[in-house]
């Protein structure tokens, strides 16, 4: 079967299709020609009703948001996982386990490996090393280690205190600045640190 040059074909199927109609009437796929956004993975332009990228195959969908229950049993799958990467949802959910610690201390034990594991992957999605977690704790325990060494020596010191005071300031920036890195929306696509979380067929 033939078209002529001014006869619509489905994109998908590459059917020739009738004026008048909207989606192709052999696969029911939408015949509207406006163009799309880019492939998350690829980066090659697709039309906005594509459902895979017709260069690299992945779904051009987003996954909904990750649920409480998803993100809980995503965490503890992935246990040690540290490579890889975390949605928004699954890094805050996992995190507000942290919440019933301030009744039963024990539960940190369970969750503090996953826990770990987890803000990794998050960091890992805006593109950022998983290692700047550690940095408000590294900063937090110099400015306890120079207070207790003041205390020790003298109660004038002031070199030392100055160092408490700053080491404790700058793990209070820095805390706030990762706080600001996990509300972050993560890299379209994927980086060097794997595919995009949000990509169907992802999770």
């Amino acid at each position: 079967m033939f078209s002529s040059p001014d006869q619509r074909v489905c994109h998908n199927c590459g059917t020739p299709q009738r004026e008048g109609l909207s989606a192709c009437a052999s696969c029911g796929a939408s015949l509207q020609t406006t163009a799309g956004s880019a492939c998350r993975e690829c980066g090659e332009e697709n039309t906005s009703d594509s459902e895979f990228c017709t260069h690299c195959g992945i779904s051009t969908r987003v996954l909904p948001t990750v649920s409480f229950i998803q993100a809980i049993s995503l965490g503890f799958k992935n246990y040690i996982k540290f490579n890889g990467r975390a949605r928004r949802s699954e890094y805050w959910w996992f995190v507000s386990l942290q919440v019933p610690v301030l009744v039963v201390p024990l539960i940190w034990v369970v969750i503090l490996i996953p826990t770990i594991s987890v803000t990794t992957r998050r960091l890992h999605d805006i593109g950022r090393s998983g290692w700047w977690q550690f940095v408000p704790n590294v900063l937090l325990i110099s400015a306890l280690i120079f207070w207790n060494i003041k205390l020790k020596i003298s109660m004038f010191n002031t070199e030392l205190l100055l160092l408490a005071i700053m080491s404790g300031s700058l793990a209070i920036l820095m805390l706030i600045i990762l706080i600001i890195w996990w509300v972050k929306h993560g890299d379209d696509g994927p980086n060097k640190y794997g595919p995009d979380p949000r990509t169907v067929g992802r999770e």
